[in-house]
């Protein structure tokens, strides 16, 4: 099986199990990848930012946001620079069913790599890394644009 052909039926997967463990939480995986990205700002973003930092389409970013005001996890404000913008924001609900789902999101990943040693997980972040880096110069130059940040640059993390 070709390399991208795993790695997309693996992201598959692993979605599909953190959608179940989230489910308890009443969020998808990607909400909770949104809620994750507001928990970034303190100020909470505008959509068009999310749509950035995500990689998401701004239908997309817009479905899941209504879904999550619906819950009363996140709120949208109007911007004090320009009325025509909306900033979203987690709410304090919304900020303690993310710091439950995070822990949850956690233990799973600590499962996820049972059995595996440190310096194969680091072997395995490197070459998805170079991966990464490969796809987001296709991109560029199929789209003539700029690079957009990498999932370690959007989410902070260096795991």
């Amino acid at each position: 099986m070709p390399l991208n052909r795993a790695i997309c039926l693996l992201a598959r997967d692993i979605q599909n199990v953190a959608d179940r463990i989230l489910r308890s939480y009443d969020v998808t995986s990607e909400q909770l990848y949104v809620m994750q990205c507001l928990a970034e700002g303190d100020t909470g973003y505008p959509q068009r930012e999310i749509c950035r930092r995500t990689k998401k389409k701004p239908a997309n970013v817009t479905r899941i946001v209504d879904r999550l005001e619906s819950k009363s996890l996140v709120s949208r404000k109007t911007s004090p620079l320009d009325r025509r913008v909306y900033i979203v924001v987690l709410t304090g609900r919304g900020r303690s069913l993310l710091q439950q789902a995070n822990a949850a999101m956690v233990d799973f990943s600590s499962k996820l790599c049972a059995g595996i040693d440190l310096e194969s997980q680091d072997i395995a972040r490197g070459t998805l890394a170079a991966i990464c880096r490969n796809v987001e110069h296709m991109s560029i130059k199929q789209s003539g644009g700029s690079p957009r940040p990498s999932p370690r640059e959007r989410t902070g993390n260096d795991e």
